[in-house]
């Protein structure tokens, strides 16, 4: 069993979305879900529990800041970048220059 014993303060998933045959590489173009809040409790050795900074019920847990989304093909494409945003709203103006859907909102410090 594969424990942690030191955990960062940012923690970076990165998926492989790309298939193998042979000599044929073809993306992944499923729907990958993935949860808000990311518990890691389990995944820690019980040395390392003292040294990590844990919540109150004892858990250590990681919260999603930002996803990166590749949408084309193997050989083009776009890469978008979606993070979450600790400003003041105050600082904070739409970027209604920028293409998205209807349930997307994109914002721009300024």
């Amino acid at each position: 069993q594969l424990l942690l014993w030191k955990l960062p303060p940012v923690l970076t998933f990165h998926l492989k979305r790309f298939h193998q045959f042979g000599y044929t590489l073809r993306k992944i173009a499923h729907h990958v879900s993935f949860p808000f809040d990311l518990d890691v409790t389990s995944f820690c050795s019980s040395d390392s529990k003292s040294e990590i900074e844990c919540d109150s019920e004892g858990r250590v847990r990681y919260s999603l800041y930002g996803v990166v989304e590749h949408s084309g093909s193997l050989r083009s494409g776009h890469y978008t970048a979606y993070v979450k945003v600790r400003a003041n709203p105050s600082q904070l103006r739409f970027a209604s220059h920028l293409p998205g859907g209807e349930n997307s909102t994109r914002l721009q410090q300024q």
